[in-house]
């Protein structure tokens, strides 16, 4: 069964990153800011149109979901299995009414929550360059947030296969890298081999930069809801697969 209790892993996690707020907030802004800013303005200006735009405004909505993806797949993937690794907190909440499906979605909530936290410097930016409105990000809230429950799904579920910290190197360098140069983020997709095209729509982060941009420019198409459809496999096989596995490395954690 779960309950509500799944927010108080959440709100836990949250009063951790507060302690170390500042180095906190470096880790997750930093590196988007500069790449995003180096991309945009310097590689940007070398480019004269891309789509009918500059590319500042191309690479903005790929960015945005390609720094989600990152930031809720570091969370709830390495963050966590360190976290299990330690299995101290975990094993005090043995012998609380709080279950093992409670404290995986408490910690897959976290992850997509942190992931959008990370996304108020990119924003910020867009808002200053005139990319995208208020008006916008409030309708593209709901999506983001779907997103983000994804990504931060397959970051817990890959935590509950992996038997180390090498697994996740691995998974980075043959699965998230391809990922987050080859799913238009950078360049359109058209660009691509046949065979990388072919691999780029195998990518849950590709299907949702082409919603991101659908919603954005406000041109809706069929391959918009085969998008989404994908999206919602992706989220059902993630999330069912991790609270059952995880469900039992907790019970491990807890009998240790």
């Amino acid at each position: 069964m779960i309950t509500k209790n799944f927010l108080l892993i959440s709100n836990r996690n949250y009063s951790a990153f507060k302690k170390s707020l500042g180095v906190s907030l470096i880790w997750i802004y930093s590196e988007p800011l500069i790449m995003f800013l180096v991309l945009g303005y310097g590689i940007g200006a070398l480019i004269d149109r891309i789509e009918g735009g500059s590319y500042l405004k191309f690479i903005t909505p790929g960015f945005i979901l390609a720094t989600l993806l990152q930031v809720t797949f570091y969370e709830s993937g390495l963050g966590l299995y360190s976290k299990l690794k330690d299995g101290r907190f975990f094993r005090s909440l043995s012998i609380t009414p709080i279950t093992k499906k409670d404290i995986i979605l408490g910690e897959i909530f976290w992850g997509a929550l942190k992931g959008l936290f990370s996304l108020l410097i990119l924003f910020l930016i867009g808002l200053m360059s005139g990319i995208i409105s208020v008006e916008k990000i409030i309708y593209l809230f709901p999506f983001l947030l779907f997103v983000s429950i994804i990504f931060s799904s397959m970051g817990t579920m890959i935590c509950s296969f992996s038997t180390s910290q090498n697994t996740f190197l691995f998974i980075q360098a043959l699965v998230v890298f391809p990922m987050y140069f080859l799913s238009g983020v950078f360049f359109p997709l058209d660009l691509l081999p046949t065979p990388l095209f072919i691999l780029s729509l195998v990518f849950p982060l590709t299907h949702a930069v082409m919603i991101f941009k659908a919603i954005l420019s406000s041109q809706i198409e069929s391959t918009f809801f085969i998008n989404f459809a994908v999206l919602f496999v992706y989220g059902f096989v993630f999330l069912n697969l991790s609270l059952n596995k995880l469900a039992k490395k907790l019970q491990e954690v807890f009998g240790r």
